[in-house]
């Protein structure tokens, strides 16, 4: 048996790369809860330097891809900040 893993947003599929995936399904499932950065580092940088922005760069990725797929709807995807 195999999984499925598919992201609609607007209407249309979004294709996500597998740690993209991996980074939105995460987060969806924590939600309500608000995800620490470094529980996301932990989980998905294995052990790298956090300065190198890879982490900032995969989240920028998935916010382009949905809005991409439904331009003018509200983003899923929140920074809080403190």
């Amino acid at each position: 048996s195999w999984l499925e893993h598919r992201v609609w947003a607007g209407g249309a599929e979004v294709h996500l790369p597998p740690k993209e995936f991996a980074v939105l399904h995460h987060l969806l499932s924590a939600s309500p809860r608000v995800v620490p950065t470094s529980e996301l580092i932990e989980r998905f940088e294995n052990g790298r330097d956090a300065r190198d922005g890879s982490l900032r760069v995969t989240i920028a990725k998935i916010r382009s891809r949905l809005a991409a797929a439904a331009p003018g709807e509200a983003p899923i995807l929140h920074t809080v900040r403190g």
